[in-house]
């Protein structure tokens, strides 16, 4: 193909601009559904503990208390490692300064026996959220790759490089400010709706619900913002060096 050819796949803006978007907020939601999954498996191994103790006739308040305490631990240590909206999500679904004691879920179970057998459990919603989270995470990601690798190998011999470069500096720039877009985007419509959460459960599920829509959208256009800041600075720095000469003194 000659350099004055044009590409059979040349992308309109469009595309560009939704695969750019997409791939922002997209790494986001696989990373934190990825963190999900190992929160999960944590979790289920320590239901196991608590079916084992439930098979005992004799356990104590104090064995009990120590599964709930790892669950606990379990929890803050899986927060710690999502996004910064993951962990705003996880925040108003359940607060860090109001996780479940023994003497909580006594009230709320009845008995001790009905505490072990759901100590380990996750909710159920958002496990199935997770998984279509991480479906069009993966997908976007995979999308926007195939996307970028297309135009590299598509692009005139003399311009593969810049164009390496720019595509480089697309993905970075996308990530970062759809991590950033996805948690202003949740902050801000959260907040819209705080005074809600003095409505018992309801007000958790909607507030929770605008944060995870405000960051999708608020995450897709910061990526797609991100995405072209980050290629025209590849692109820029690659002019740059490829155009710099060094001068003897």
């Amino acid at each position: 193909m000659s350099e004055t050819e044009p590409s059979a796949y040349d992308y309109s803006y469009a595309v560009t601009a939704v695969t750019s978007g997409a791939f922002g907020v997209g790494t986001n939601l696989s990373w934190d559904s990825y963190q999900r999954d190992i929160y999960n498996q944590l979790n289920e191994a320590l239901q196991k503990q608590a079916n084992l103790l439930h098979q005992r006739a004799d356990v104590t308040a104090a064995e009990a208390n120590a599964l709930i305490e790892q669950r606990n631990a379990i929890l803050a240590e899986s927060r710690s490692k999502l996004s910064p909206f993951g962990r705003l999500y996880s925040e108003i679904l359940k607060p860090s300064d109001n996780l479940p004691t023994l003497e909580k879920l006594l009230k709320q179970k009845g008995s001790l026996e009905a505490v072990l057998e759901s100590v380990g459990k996750t909710r159920a919603v958002v496990n199935r959220l997770s998984v279509s989270m991480k479906i069009a995470g993966n997908g976007s990601v995979v999308l926007q790759v195939a996307v970028s690798a297309v135009l590299i190998a598509t692009a005139p011999s003399g311009q593969r490089g810049k164009v390496a470069a720019g595509q480089a500096g697309a993905l970075i720039g996308g990530t970062g400010f759809g991590w950033s877009g996805a948690w202003a985007g949740c902050a801000t419509a959260a907040a819209f709706l705080s005074p809600s959460l003095t409505i018992p459960i309801v007000g958790e599920v909607t507030e929770g619900g605008a944060c995870l829509t405000g960051g999708i959208i608020s995450g897709f256009g910061f990526g797609l913002l991100g995405s072209s800041w980050g290629q025209k600075s590849g692109e820029d720095v690659f002019s740059y060096v490829t155009h710099l000469h060094w001068s003897q003194p």
